[in-house]
């Protein structure tokens, strides 16, 4: 993988927890209010769509639950070195109709814009408020705001090329 920046040590670990949700224990949709919606796409071309129970960029491994899963306590482990990216969505079905806006252009002083393209030829842009895009994974904002995408954790062992285009911090 080629970064094309210098790498500086990420500080950006998640510690906080979300909040319990109010409502009934048997409430099918408090699981998904617990655990975010993603979509796991492997380097070797599948797709999973389910509830990351366990997510921690830090950690090896985490617990996935299939969203079609008949066992409402089955999960699966997902390793991350296995993932190209592990996309934190909206809604399981995005629109297909939906076409990436490339004049948006999400601007913050925080945040830098990368380019990252993966060795299967997709190209992913965004920002990032990581400040080591050289580390094992790092979190990309898409750039569209109407993105099905509400952030992206981008496995950088599986990244053929990352670029910062604008907003290189000095």
């Amino acid at each position: 993988m080629v970064v094309d920046s210098d790498s500086r040590t990420s500080s950006g670990d998640p510690r906080g927890r979300m909040p319990e949700p109010v409502g009934d224990e048997n409430d099918s949709r408090r699981e998904e209010r617990c655990h975010p919606k993603v979509a796991a796409h492997f380097v070797d071309g599948r797709i999973l769509k389910g509830l990351a129970l366990d997510f921690r960029p830090s950690q090896p491994t985490f617990l996935f639950k299939l969203r079609d899963a008949a066992d409402p306590v089955e999960a699966i482990s997902i390793r991350l070195a296995d993932l190209k990216a592990l996309f934190f969505v909206k809604e399981f079905e995005g629109d297909p109709n939906y076409r990436a806006s490339t004049g948006t252009d999400r601007t913050s002083l925080l945040e830098q814009q990368v380019r990252v393209r993966f060795h299967d030829g997709e190209v992913l842009r965004g920002t990032s408020p990581s400040r080591d895009l050289g580390g094992v994974g790092f979190f990309l904002i898409p750039m569209d705001p109407r993105s099905n995408n509400r952030r992206i954790y981008i496995v950088t062992a599986n990244v053929a090329e990352c670029r910062i285009e604008k907003g290189e911090r000095a």
